[in-house]
C-alpha cells in the first residue's frame, strides 16, 4: 500500500499566508503597544504638569504680592543683594511655602527666588521651579520634567490728589515716650517718605498733586450752633 503526499510549493503558501487572518489580533496589539502608551503616558504626564505648573504660577504670584506689599509698608528699611527687606523677603517665601506645599503632586527640588529689578524700584518680580517625576513616560526615556513660571508685582497709580491735614499745635513741640524726635519732625518725615514713596512709582505720565491744610488752635462752630441750641446737652 502507498501513500502518496501532495506537493507544496512554495508560490501557493505564500498566497495562504497572506490570505490568513490567524494572529492578526496579536500583531495588531504588539504593534500599536508604542504609540498607545505614548499617548497615555502623555495625558496623564501632561495633565500633572499643567496641574504643577498652575500650582507653582499661583504661589509665585502670592509670593511677589506679598513682598511688594511688605516693601510698601516699610520703604527706608535697609535690602539686601536681591533689593528686598528682610521682611518682604520673609513673607514672599512664607506665602509661596503655604501656596505650594512640599511633594505637591509628588514634585521636589522646589525653588523660589524673589527680587525687585534694579531698573523698577516699584516692582518685585520672582522666578519659581520645581522638579516632577513622570510617570509613564520614562518608558520612552524622560524621566523628570523642570516645570518653570514667572511672576510679579508692581505699584501703578493713576493720576491722584493727596491732601494733608496736619497739626500744628503747641502739643506737637513734644516727644512721645521712647522717641528721640517731637512729634513735628516725625510728622515732616513721615509726609516726606509718603512723598518720596509715591513719587518713586509714578508713571512719567500720571499725574499727582498734593495739599496741605495745618490746623494750628481750634475751630469755632459757634455760628453754626447758635440757631440750632438744641444740638448742645445742657445736662
Amino acid at each position: 500500500m502507498t501513500c502518496k503526499i501532495p506537493s507544496l510549493s512554495r508560490g501557493s503558501f505564500l498566497k495562504r499566508l497572506l490570505r490568513s487572518r490567524k494572529g492578526n489580533t496579536l500583531a495588531i496589539i504588539a504593534a500599536a503597544f508604542v504609540p498607545v502608551a505614548g499617548a497615555v503616558g502623555g495625558a496623564v504626564d501632561m495633565g500633572r504638569i499643567y496641574l504643577v505648573h498652575t500650582r507653582l504660577q499661583q504661589a509665585c504670584d502670592a509670593g511677589v504680592l506679598a513682598a511688594r506689599k511688605s516693601q510698601s509698608s516699610n520703604p527706608t528699611a535697609a535690602t539686601g543683594a536681591d533689593g528686598l527687606t528682610n521682611a518682604a523677603r520673609e513673607a514672599a517665601n512664607n506665602f509661596f511655602n503655604v501656596n505650594f506645599a512640599p511633594n505637591t503632586l509628588g514634585s521636589g527640588d522646589a525653588v523660589f527666588s524673589p527680587s525687585v529689578p534694579s531698573t523698577d524700584l516699584s516692582t518685585v518680580s520672582g522666578e519659581a521651579s520645581v522638579i516632577l517625576p513622570l510617570y509613564i513616560m520614562p518608558i520612552f526615556g524622560y524621566t523628570t520634567d523642570e516645570v518653570k513660571v514667572n511672576c510679579s508685582a508692581a505699584v501703578s497709580l493713576s493720576n491722584t490728589d493727596v491732601m494733608f491735614v496736619l497739626d500744628t499745635t503747641g502739643s506737637m513741640a513734644e516727644t512721645n515716650p521712647g522717641d528721640t524726635v517731637s512729634r513735628m519732625e516725625a510728622m515732616r518725615d513721615a509726609v516726606s517718605g509718603f512723598y518720596d514713596q509715591l513719587e518713586a512709582i509714578r508713571e512719567p505720565t500720571t499725574i499727582i498733586r498734593y495739599g496741605f491744610v495745618p490746623y494750628s488752635e481750634s475751630v469755632n462752630v459757634g455760628a453754626i450752633l447758635e440757631p440750632n441750641p438744641g444740638w448742645l446737652a445742657d445736662s
